[in-house]
């Protein structure tokens, strides 16, 4: 009797997708959650965190590279005059299909360096700006 009680139910799971997340730096910056268009999740190689990448939109308004600017600022101020580390943090929120965080990462960097694009006449009006950022981080934290 016992053996007809037990019913076999699939197993129910959804993969995480890799278009679902919000990167949120600190609101001071004014660095928009939607011009992060791509990055890196943390990787971590012989006890040491690896380098990450970002690449995010840079709009006429709001300015991605005046947000950058004011992190450049407050990091150099930080690194200065307090000698902080890490000198400045990050956010990854992971997202299920309905926006609820599943998975959220808090990166501290401290190192990092910033490509702020390049212009040129040849490539007509579609080619959008980027910016490149490389993070260097001190350490890498699951928090939720």
């Amino acid at each position: 009797m016992s053996e007809l009680n037990k019913q076999t139910s699939p197993m129910v799971f959804e993969p995480k997708k890799i278009n679902k997340y919000v990167v949120e730096f600190n609101e001071e910056f004014g660095i928009n959650s939607w011009a992060v268009t791509k990055f890196d999740l943390p990787k971590f190689k012989d006890f040491k965190w690896q380098d990450l990448h970002l690449e995010f939109l840079d709009p006429i308004g709001p300015s991605t590279t005046q947000g950058l600017y004011r992190l450049i600022k407050n990091a150099e101020k930080n690194r200065i005059t307090s000698g902080i580390k890490p000198i400045f943090s990050y956010y990854i929120k992971c997202l299920d299909p309905c926006g609820v965080i599943v998975e959220k990462w808090k990166i501290s960097a401290k190192n990092y360096s910033i490509d702020f694009g390049y212009c040129d006449y040849s490539k007509g009006h579609t080619e959008l700006q980027k910016i490149h950022m490389i993070v260097e981080p001190s350490y890498c934290c699951v928090i939720q």
